[in-house]
């Protein structure tokens, strides 16, 4: 049932807010568009509100006053924000461990689908989340929402090494091979947040002590962790060793993820005054070990425990000051939950200690498949929505946040997302038609063993905790006796038995049965949540005019190294793209990338997003904004011919192999990161080009063609050498495949570094690889070839000596763009609007 107080008048919206600081951060993969839904019905002016998710880490059910009168530990945030809005007493965390209750709270699924068991530690990865699947955060994106997580992520990050490999050892050797320089592949920010700060795992239990933002650790880790300087106390042991950056006090990692917070909101606030914006604040608090900062220390009669349960309260009640001091609490959607029960070693120790259970009245805790393991906190205030005071034993998932903010956001989700995910925004209202929004839940543990809920009946498909062993140890005093010895499952019916104390498997085997039967159907089906609409295949469209699409992919020659400024000091500026627009030898070739003003041409018709940056294309877009690459001889060639809009997408690392980094999926072996990022974000990108470019809101897009330049991480690895020219040919394959592309247009522009001196086996086999793919029969009339070696330009006359960078001179990378644009206009049957770019090396 539910009960509620009568519902305070409705409050005018007040101004939204926006992300700064890093507001391109490249999101999240593959998904399919959005459709806008109509505005939610409490919303009859369209309005949509903030949202702040404020998750705590092994916060119990007991630990908050407004749940367990009997609580030792003050907690007046909390209290004040249920007696302002609703309290779920039947609310679960997907799991009973820490990341894939975060999956599954990100992605609206059950992590159990995915087949990963346990949890991720120091450098351990990949990301859990898939590239191409749609995320909380990138649906709240596509709906114009700016998006940050302030916190621990712990859904697993993809480290490299010197040489650009995933690191895959564990513990504190693995985070000394961490390169500092390489971006995470798979960070937050490629996920759906355009801001990221925080912790891959967990804060102050973990191998690696630093903090990341966006995709990068700023300050290093580079001390050991010395616990003979960290509190010594009962819940202080469970620090793992490992390197410590000297930013990073472990007994401040919250107060320093409140700042963050802080300064988000207020940065919100003041730039970005019409966008709604989603914060996932995800704390440190109150996972062990409980390190209260210095000012919450002795603040409770609870130990230390209880002071960092305070400290959490009180960040719970910053939060809630910030948005009112900034005047946007009333149109603001604040949920406070927690990922899964408490911590074995707190409750044990605060029972014995203190006399507070934080499991209380449950039985179980963190791990356990028992109430006490999943059953937590769960708090939502809109104030003039969402009734206040009110209380709800709706039974809900954190699975559900995802349904419920796209129906607040005004958002409906596609079939291939969110399967596990429910609407419970008619509960929060406090508008239901008495049935219940669930028929059954699913919980799940760190082994992957499986429970399901419907009504009063839960059945535990395993015998056990499925977590913690209370045969040894201090929990043995905690065991309870098996009341079906030998049953190879559980059965208990909370409404008689909320203690789960009396297994009834045997008493009534047919609900066990049909229950058993039902999870096995959810299972196989590979979702919970009701169908929605048909998701899109693999014609990638999105409504309104057309909009030609090309993908420029490949590794640090496509990222572009040409130098644009003309520096006198590097053989007198000779190469820079100054240089040729301004030589009266080379000017007739380039003098159109000038305006009439004299500044550099801006495209109205071509875009072009590079990770970080997008925008119309113009000069800049090379691996660093004083450079340039073959994009924009590319653009300008295709551009001019089309006559129609054109976006190019350009996906390219520095140091990237196609035998690791770009493996395609064909080649056998683990797929490269690269290729998954890669797919992910064009297929993002297609889907719908307004989430990126406002001026290309509406517009169908259509995938027309694939330039690649790449090879020379191949070429200087004998292994990778050999197998170049069948990894090429499965990547053009794959790439169709996995794009719905069958037949794309592809062109591959020949890694010729050295011009027509090159005499090196490996280049020359690498370059004679290139070619012959192009020449497969199966490629014929679909796959170009583009020579460079006539395009190379010595030292003498670029802008420095980097052979491996074709010197930095800017007219080979034009020209490599030029070329390549005009393969690709052959391929699609269009004749060249004029002779191509070639003329004689420049004097010196």
């Amino acid at each position: 049932m539910h009960t509620m107080s009568r519902p305070r008048r409705s409050v005018v919206a007040t101004a939204f807010h926006s992300l700064v600081w890093v507001m391109a951060a490249v999101a999240t993969g593959v998904h399919p568009p959005l459709r806008a839904a109509a505005p939610h019905k409490d919303n009859p002016d369209g309005s949509r509100p903030n949202i702040l998710l404020i998750l705590a880490d092994d916060l119990g059910y007991g630990d908050v006053g407004c749940y367990n009168p009997a609580s030792k530990v003050p907690t007046p945030h909390l209290d004040r924000l249920a007696r302002e809005g609703m309290r779920f007493t039947d609310a679960h965390s997907p799991s009973t461990v820490c990341t894939p209750t975060r999956y599954s709270l990100l992605t609206g699924r059950m992590a159990f689908r995915t087949g990963y068991r346990g949890v991720f530690v120091g450098v351990g990865g990949p990301c859990l989340i898939e590239p191409g699947r749609l995320t909380l955060p990138q649906m709240l994106r596509d709906q114009g929402y700016a998006t940050a997580l302030i916190g621990k992520w712990h859904v697993g990050l993809t480290f490299l090494d010197r040489d650009g490999n995933r690191i895959t050892r564990g513990g504190v050797e693995g985070v000394e091979l961490i390169d500092h320089t390489r971006p995470i592949p798979d960070a937050p920010v490629h996920r759906g947040f355009d801001r990221f700060f925080g912790t891959a795992c967990c804060p102050t239990t973990d191998f690696l002590y630093a903090y990341i933002d966006g995709d990068r650790i700023p300050v290093p880790p580079e001390t050991p962790l010395d616990k003979t300087r960290l509190p010594q106390h009962a819940y202080s042991r469970d620090n793992r060793p490992g390197l410590v950056a000297p930013d990073f006090d472990l007994e401040r990692v919250d107060q320093v993820f409140l700042e963050k917070s802080r300064e988000f909101l207020a940065a919100h606030v003041r730039r970005s005054p019409d966008q709604p914006f989603f914060l996932l604040h995800s704390a440190q608090a109150v996972h062990l070990p409980s390190f209260p900062a210095d000012e919450f220390k002795g603040r409770t009669d609870a130990g230390p425990h209880g002071d960092f349960i305070f400290e959490f309260d009180h960040i719970v009640g910053e939060l809630l000051g910030t948005l009112e001091r900034l005047g946007v609490a009333d149109n603001t959607l604040v949920i406070v939950t927690s990922d899964n029960g408490p911590e074995t070693t707190s409750v044990i120790h605060m029972r014995a200690d203190h006399a507070h259970d934080g499991a209380r009245p449950w039985r179980g805790m963190k791990r356990d498949q028992w109430e006490g393991g999943h059953r937590v906190p769960f708090i939502a205030r809109w104030p003039g929505r969402i009734p206040a005071a009110s209380e709800s034993d709706e039974t809900i998932c954190l699975t559900d946040v995802m349904a419920t903010c796209a129906a607040f956001a005004g958002a409906t989700l596609p079939d291939d997302a969110a399967e596990d995910s429910f609407d419970v925004s008619g509960v929060l209202l406090g508008r239901t038609n008495g049935a219940p929004v669930r028929e059954f839940t699913l919980h799940q543990t760190i082994s992957l063993a499986l429970a399901i809920r419907q009504g009063p009946w839960k059945y535990l498909d395993h015998r056990g905790s499925g977590g913690n062993n209370y045969g040894r140890g201090e929990l043995q005093s905690f065991a309870l006796p098996d009341t079906a010895p030998g049953a190879p499952g559980q059965l208990y019916n909370l409404a008689h038995d909320p203690g789960e104390t009396r297994n009834l498997y045997f008493a009534h085997p047919e609900i066990a049965a049909d229950l058993k039967a039902r999870l096995e159907g959810a299972k196989a089906s590979g979702r919970t949540a009701p169908l929605r609409r048909p998701s899109p295949t693999a014609a990638i469209t999105a409504p309104g005019g057309p909009l030609k699409v090309f993908v420029l992919a490949g590794q640090s020659n496509m990222e572009g190294q040409g130098m644009i400024a003309a520096d006198p000091k590097r053989n007198g500026g000779q190469g820079s793209l100054e240089f040729l627009v301004g030589n009266p030898a080379t000017a007739p070739v380039f003098a159109h990338l000038r305006d009439p003003a004299g500044d550099w041409r801006v495209r109205d018709d071509v875009w072009i997003h590079y990770l970080d940056r997008k925008g119309p294309l113009t000069v800049g877009y090379g691996a660093r904004s004083d450079r340039i690459g073959p994009e924009l001889g590319f653009g300008n060639v295709v551009g001019d011919r089309l006559g129609e809009r054109v976006l190019l997408i350009k996906l390219a690392w520095g140091g990237k192999s196609l035998a690791v980094d770009f493996r395609p999926p064909g080649a056998g072996g683990e797929t490269g990161p690269f290729y998954r990022t890669l797919i992910g974000e064009t297929k993002r990108l297609l889907a719908d080009p307004g989430t990126e470019f406002p001026e290309l809101r509406g517009a169908q897009a259509e995938l027309v063609g694939f330039g690649w330049h790449q090879g020379w991480n191949d070429r200087v690895n004998q292994q990778f050498n050999d197998a170049y020219e069948t990894n090429l040919a499965h990547f053009i394959r794959d790439v169709r495949r996995d794009l719905g592309a069958p037949g794309l247009p592809f062109v591959i522009a020949e890694t010729g570094m050295s011009g027509h001196a090159e005499t090196h086996p490996r280049a020359l086999s690498l370059m004679r690889a290139q070619a012959a793919v192009a020449a497969y029969p199966e490629f014929a009339r679909n796959v170009g070839f583009v020579g460079t070696k006539d395009f190379f330009r010595a030292k003498e006359i670029s802008p420095s000596g980097q052979a491996y960078h074709w010197n930095s001179n800017a007219e080979t990378y034009y020209l490599i763009g030029d070329a390549m644009g005009r393969a690709m206009l052959e391929l699609l049957d269009l004749p060249r609007s004029k002779p191509a770019l070639t003329r004689p090396a420049p004097d010196a």
